[in-house]
């Protein structure tokens, strides 16, 4: 839960500081997705939720 606040959740990837953050953020039926990189904003993306939900779902199948 401390990677989630106002809405968003925020994941982060690197050894001992983050190098990459991604921000996951619902708005409506959508899941907007913003990347940085060294704190710079590198992108964002925005995608169905029903379409966001099948992805994860079949990762998760193939890692089973």
């Amino acid at each position: 839960m401390r990677n989630c606040k106002n809405g968003e959740l925020r994941v982060s990837f690197g050894t001992y500081e983050p190098i990459f953050v991604v921000v996951f953020r619902k708005e409506g039926d959508y899941v907007v997705i913003k990347s940085f990189e060294e704190r710079q904003f590198v992108g964002r993306e925005k995608i169905g939720v029903e379409e966001y939900v099948k992805a994860a779902v079949g990762f998760l199948e193939g890692r089973v």
